[in-house]
């Protein structure tokens, strides 16, 4: 039997279709190559832009740490006590406490009560006022104190206080403040 005219038509076709079908499947092979490569530089620009913002982050913490110092006022108000003032002062004029606390621990002290923030030109001024009965106490202790920005970044700070008996005043060493979530590290 001789071929029709349409098996000679669908012959060429196959011929034709076959290296058709090859040079597709290669194109698309070399795109999705291109495509993967792209994808691959991506990723790699995402995880850079992902560390330089959390480098920039820290940067900005670092920059709204409380700069603190520390003065001491004692108040001896009779013979049956007295209280003593510590007064905590921010210097850095772009970090804004908004709260704070302290937790005296193992002072000898009564009681204590935190004190109101307040300004004076570009510093803060906070206080915690340690109440006592009787002799002033003498045993050394740590005076843990939390602040919160504005940004809303909390700092906790550790001030070892001890009285000199020798010179009648109260020696303190205050901790390096450090950022909340650093602790954990």
């Amino acid at each position: 039997m001789e071929p029709t005219w349409t098996d000679i038509i669908q012959a060429i076709a196959a011929i034709i279709a076959i290296p058709g079908a090859i040079t597709a499947f290669v194109i698309l092979f070399l795109k999705d190559k291109q495509q993967e490569s792209q994808i691959n530089k991506l990723t790699r620009i995402v995880k850079s832009l992902n560390k330089s913002n959390a480098q920039a982050m820290m940067r900005e913490k670092t920059s709204k740490r409380p700069f603190i110092s520390l003065s001491f006022q004692h108040i001896k108000t009779n013979l049956a006590g007295g209280n003593v003032r510590l007064d905590i002062i921010n210097s850095n004029p772009i970090s804004n406490i908004v709260t704070y606390d302290a937790n005296v621990k193992s002072l000898g002290f009564n009681n204590y009560s935190v004190l109101t923030v307040g300004n004076s030109g570009n510093q803060q001024i906070m206080g915690v006022q340690l109440n006592y009965s009787g002799n002033i106490p003498t045993q050394g202790g740590v005076i843990s104190i939390d602040y919160v920005t504005e940004e809303g970044f909390e700092y906790v700070q550790e001030i070892y206080v001890d009285f000199d008996t020798s010179s009648n005043t109260f020696n303190t060493r205050g901790l390096q403040i450090i950022l909340k979530e650093n602790m954990k590290e």
